[in-house]
């Protein structure tokens, strides 16, 4: 299934004890303890621990995830690190975004960045060097301005209809 394979992707729902290994291929599904993926992907990856290397995947479910030169659809973690690299979305308590990566979405509670664009960013704390479209206040702003627009209008068509 993989080159440099050790063992079953899944054995009987629980986590294996050994490394799953993929080298440029792409593979369906990784269910184990730690998967490391060099110039390959998978569609689905669910461990504890995540590298990859040049490669990606579309979703990734772990509690450490280390992506260099590659990219991933959603990445959900604890901790999350991006190099050189780029997500459609990100849902982490703590985030390493460096060296000129891209994120669509970054839902996190601590986020420390260098020299990223992310769409649209959602953090407790922020450290570092971001460009964003939308951020936390700017989210704010917004729910707050829709309400105002929302509350007017719901007024003027009361007063209106008596």
């Amino acid at each position: 299934m993989s080159k440099g394979q050790q063992h079953p992707a899944k054995t009987n729902g629980h986590l294996p004890t050994k490394d799953v290994v993929v080298e440029e291929q792409v593979v369906k599904s990784i269910e184990a303890e730690t998967v490391h993926i060099k110039q390959g992907g998978a569609e689905s990856i669910k461990a504890n621990q995540v590298t990859i290397n040049q490669g990606g995947a579309k979703n990734i479910t772990a509690n450490q995830v280390t992506i260099t030169q590659g990219g991933a659809g959603m990445v959900k973690g604890k901790s999350v690190s991006l190099t050189e690299g780029g997500a459609m979305l990100v849902i982490a308590e703590s985030a390493t975004l460096e060296d000129n990566g891209v994120a669509g979405v970054v839902i996190a509670k601590q986020v420390q960045a260098k020299n990223q664009k992310i769409g649209l960013l959602l953090a407790a704390r922020v450290e570092g060097t971001v460009q964003t479209l939308v951020d936390t206040k700017g989210v704010f702003l917004f729910a707050l301005l829709l309400g105002m627009i929302i509350g007017l209008g719901v007024f003027l068509r009361g007063m209106l209809s008596k």
